[in-house]
């Protein structure tokens, strides 16, 4: 049923119906070949290269089987047809008969070409066709083996799918040894006086982690080895410059974890957006849950950060956070309406202490244009926000207000027009709304 009809199995002056040699591949092919087709059967494709080839000489033997049902030839019809002891019924007889071998001998020439075309793509190899080719050329096809048969493309699929499948335990596996691992921001050699020896001196190290106090470590490291002020100074500043400044910040979403806590998914400029938000759901196991899970949220969050990277850049800030990482957070057109909530997401990302969020939102308020309006906004129940207009956003309010909407998710068009219509107001406090 899935190759037509049998009123469309017919062969016709140039070729033969894609349906009729769907159904002669399908009647050739066996039990397992059926198996693996059957979900997503492909009419106009080839099953393999020996059944393509099986069924072509079948449907070539067919058709020279009923040219030898015809003992005489097209020269002696057309012969025939050119005299005039013919009466009108012999003659139409015989332009019938003619015409049915002449469409025989077309059909023939076409599935000879046909053969060619699969015979010199197999040649040069002992290869029967039950064999997977796929990702090789196709010869004469012009093309791979997997656009041609359809056994080759699932194949190829199946082997992709397990090539991503192993990719994917790769990272889950780099992963898990990083969370597991505390994460070096620098390390120092450091010759030092030796303990009890008069005049002798010692190499040792000092190795500052994320999450460290630098100057504390430091100070313990100069007063367990017996190191003046002046040391200690230099020390601090040698450990310091050997941290190299990171890429900036780019794109942060949060994410509710299926154990209820907040996880921050952030990217850094530079970096693949697909490749972190993988990383990501594989360490809270979503591929395990749901394959079909894992892909929706793939989409869906690469799409999110896609949107902030893909936002208007307002400004970058500087950060040194206190075990000496030298970062960098840009903010983006949307983000400057709750730079305290958004401070509170880079320091949960960047692993700074909450009590830095303060200062590092004053910091970016003091860098952004100074706001001429600030317009309350209610999220929904009690949450909200205030939406900041600066000098020079009411010739893109438009812009403004879909970059705050789309930060806030707010996807409602009547709710995008109402605060539009209230911010105009405010900005032109004598206009009547209509």
């Amino acid at each position: 049923d899935k190759c037509g009809q049998p009123d469309h199995f017919v062969i016709r002056a140039d070729n033969v119906s894609e349906e009729l040699l769907c159904a002669m591949r399908v009647t050739l092919c066996n039990e397992t070949e059926l198996g693996l087709i059957e979900k997503n059967f492909n009419v106009s494709k080839g099953i393999t290269r020996a059944n393509e080839m099986l069924m072509l000489q079948s449907l070539h033997d067919s058709v020279l089987d009923l040219l030898r049902m015809h003992p005489v030839s097209v020269e002696e019809d057309e012969a025939l047809l050119e005299s005039d002891e013919l009466s009108l019924k012999k003659r139409f007889a015989v332009t019938l008969r003619m015409r049915e071998k002449r469409l025989l001998h077309s059909t023939l020439n076409f599935v000879k070409n046909q053969m060619k075309e699969v015979f010199d793509s197999t040649a040069g190899d002992d290869n029967d066709g039950g064999e997977d080719r796929s990702g090789e050329e196709g010869g004469s096809h012009g093309g791979k083996e997997e656009d041609f048969y359809q056994i080759a493309a699932i194949l190829l699929e199946e082997r992709e799918k397990e090539r991503r499948l192993e990719d994917l335990q790769r990272k889950l596996e780099e992963e898990t040894a990083r969370l597991n691992t505390k994460a070096e921001v620098a390390t120092a050699t450091v010759n030092v006086r030796k303990a009890g020896e008069e005049g002798q001196v010692e190499s040792a190290n000092i190795t500052i982690y994320e999450g460290d106090s630098l100057v504390d470590k430091v100070a313990e490291f100069a007063a367990k080895h017996d190191i003046d002020r002046s040391g200690r100074i230099q020390l601090e500043n040698h450990v310091k410059n050997q941290i190299p400044e990171a890429p900036p910040i780019a794109a942060m979403v949060q994410t509710i974890t299926r154990y209820g806590a907040i996880a921050v998914l952030g990217v850094s400029a530079g970096e693949n957006v697909t490749d972190k938000v993988e990383r990501l759901l594989l360490t809270q196991g979503i591929l395990e849950e749901s394959e079909e899970k894992f892909h929706e949220l793939l989409g869906s969050l690469g799409e999110k950060l896609e949107a902030r990277l893909s936002a208007r850049f307002l400004l970058q800030i500087p950060v040194v956070a206190p075990d000496g990482r030298k970062l960098a957070v840009q903010v983006r057109d949307g983000e400057q309406h709750d730079m305290v909530g958004f401070m509170k997401t880079f320091a949960q990302y960047a692993k700074l202490p909450m009590e830095s969020v303060g200062a590092l939102a004053q910091e970016a308020t003091r860098r952004l244009p100074q706001a001429i309006l600030q317009v309350p906004v209610n999220l929904g129940g009690s949450k909200g926000v205030t939406m900041r207009i600066a000098a020079g956003d009411e010739d893109r309010l438009d812009e403004l207000i879909a970059a705050f909407c789309k930060r806030h998710d707010i996807h409602e068009e009547h709710f995008q027009h109402q605060i539009k219509r209230t911010v105009l107001l405010k900005l032109h406090p004598g206009a009547s709304l209509l």
